[in-house]
């Protein structure tokens, strides 16, 4: 589903692609999750920069391989000062991999170890813009076993104005209506990303997690997650908590075709494929993708406003 392309910045997979596949000549690259050294190596340099001295105490503490450091030389930008003394700081490929690996070896971090007070459904997503596939998919979990839905909306660090045009207010507004024409719809939250114990962390005292729904996309990130049983056991879940897989179909599901019709003015198809409880946004929401459009043309890009000047304007919807 379009709502949950961009999450695998955050999710706990044994291995993450850190450099896309371009052409035959340059493949994908993928590293590991669970890489002991490097995880310990990126975490002495963080954001700053360790001396040579430094980097040999701690691979000699580690234990690491002898060859360790030249067969990872692309992590690092070496640097000498006058004295000779070297430092090593994270390359810009060194840093996609800690920002690709960090997140998903650190701890679990939930507030409320007690479970919450009303069990539900929980779906999360992008949602840019929400559609009628998206509907489906929630209302599905909801006949499944009876249980209300909540909705995690994921605001990722890069903001990507073509993917997620649309600010957390202009989504919680649209969110507000449907909950009116959907009343299984229980309640919305925003989140930096789409790792369990930030779904926990965000859901409790309120609300207890009973089945987690994901596309056919996200079975194996998600899965790995729900089933770990050191997970579980951190979070306290309830024993019934389970995944909930929500095959992927090509019907009214594309949030990417219904901003394709908001920037051609296609109305009719932005109707086709929204709920019907958001159709007043259609104006709203062309006043915040076209300024976009128009600087996109632009080949300077100096015209690019940021995502909060194109605030969503509640009069707007009647």
């Amino acid at each position: 589903m379009d709502n949950v392309n961009d999450l695998n910045s955050f999710l706990n997979e044994k291995r993450v692609t850190v450099k896309r596949r371009y052409t035959e000549a340059h493949p994908a690259k993928n590293v590991s999750t669970a890489a002991r050294v490097r995880s310990s190596i990126l975490e002495a340099i963080a954001d700053g920069h360790i001396t040579e001295e430094e980097m040999t105490r701690i691979l000699s503490e580690l234990k690491a391989h002898k060859r360790w450091l030249s067969r990872n030389k692309g992590l690092f930008n070496i640097s000498e000062d006058q004295a000779g003394i070297k430092t090593f700081s994270l390359s810009p490929y060194g840093l996609r991999v800690k920002n690709k690996t960090t997140i998903l070896n650190e701890a679990l971090n939930v507030p409320y170890k007690e479970q919450g007070k009303k069990p539900v459904n929980i779906f999360v997503g992008r949602f840019q813009p929400f559609t009628l596939g998206h509907v489906k998919a929630l209302e599905k979990m909801h006949k499944e076993n009876g249980l209300p839905v909540v909705v995690y909306m994921v605001r990722g660090k890069k903001k990507d104005l073509e993917k997620s045009p649309f600010d957390e207010d202009t989504q919680q507004a649209m969110f507000a209506k449907m909950q009116k024409q959907y009343p299984f719809l229980e309640a919305s939250f925003v989140v930096p990303n789409g790792a369990i114990d930030t779904m926990f962390a965000a859901a409790r005292p309120t609300y207890e997690p009973m089945m987690w729904g994901y596309g056919t996309d996200r079975k194996k990130s998600y899965g790995s997650m729900i089933t770990k049983q050191s997970y579980r056991d951190d979070l306290g879940v309830d024993p019934s908590f389970k995944g909930y897989e929500i095959p992927r179909t090509g019907e009214n599901i594309s949030a990417s075709k219904v901003r394709q019709a908001l920037k051609i003015d296609d109305e009719k198809t932005f109707k086709q494929l929204t709920p019907k409880s958001i159709h007043k946004f259609y104006k709203a929401s062309q006043n915040i993708m076209n300024p976009m459009n128009e600087d996109k043309n632009n080949d300077s890009m100096k015209n690019l406003k940021p995502l909060t000047s194109f605030k969503f304007d509640s009069s707007e919807i009647k």
